[in-house]
């Protein structure tokens, strides 16, 4: 007969690795939130060049001479566009997954502290989805 201690203790070390296992995939997933916030940028730069370049033909351009028309640059918002609503859904299923684990292990005698943290990582990706909101309102 396994102790309940040693069964909790177990069942921590489970709840442990399934956390990180959904931080690891945040981290991905916040990682292509980034190239999303790259890919998006260079195109407006290139946008920008594009447009200088129309207006001011005799203007000596400094850095990349790459350019981006408006088109391509429409077409490159949708891509993104689309790409952060994905990320934010993948980022929404691990914040759920965490606040889940969160309450459905409460009732099983599980460390309290590793209920703490996965609570506190919930509330961090929560506070970093409302950061990126408000920086794509920008």
């Amino acid at each position: 007969m396994v102790s309940t201690t040693t069964s909790s203790t177990t069942t921590s070390q489970t709840i442990r690795e399934r956390v990180l296992a959904r931080m690891h995939d945040f981290t991905t997933y916040q990682a292509t939130r980034v190239a999303l916030y790259k890919e998006f940028e260079e195109a407006f730069a290139q946008n920008l060049n594009t447009t200088a370049t129309t207006i001011n033909t005799t203007s000596s351009t400094t850095g990349s001479n790459l350019t981006c028309t408006d088109e391509e640059f429409a077409l490159v918002c949708r891509i993104t566009t689309d790409g952060f609503n994905e990320v934010s859904q993948d980022i929404r299923a691990v914040e759920q997954e965490l606040l889940n684990i969160n309450a459905n292990e409460q009732e099983e005698g599980i460390d309290q502290m590793v209920l703490d943290e996965t609570k506190e990582l919930a509330t961090f990706i929560r506070q970093l989805q409302e950061l990126e909101r408000e920086k794509l309102k920008l």
